[in-house]
């Protein structure tokens, strides 16, 4: 895990223990959006290699092992937040 990816990984886990700075829905909201952003931004940044993969091109395979893990956890946690903090917002 880089140190980006590391560092904001720290600050939801802090945010996640501190339960009372979180008074509305749309205050959780606000967090769950910025991480369907992060990992809505590595995946489709991703999306261009993984095409190229299934023409036989691309630098590395994205279909095997631990890099597909991550572009499909990637995709989930991004459409899960997003599907989340819409319900919250939409509640």
């Amino acid at each position: 895990m880089g140190g980006f990816n590391l560092a904001l990984s720290a600050l939801n886990v802090l945010l996640l223990f501190n339960i009372g700075g979180f008074e509305t829905e749309a205050q959780w909201a606000t967090l769950l959006i910025f991480n369907a952003m992060a990992h809505g931004s590595q995946f489709f940044g991703n999306a261009p290699m993984a095409l190229q993969n299934r023409s036989g091109g691309g630098l590395w395979n994205f279909f095997k092992g631990v890099m597909l893990l991550i572009f499909v956890l990637d995709f989930t946690l991004m459409v899960a937040n997003a599907g989340f903090a819409a319900w919250l917002l939409l509640a």
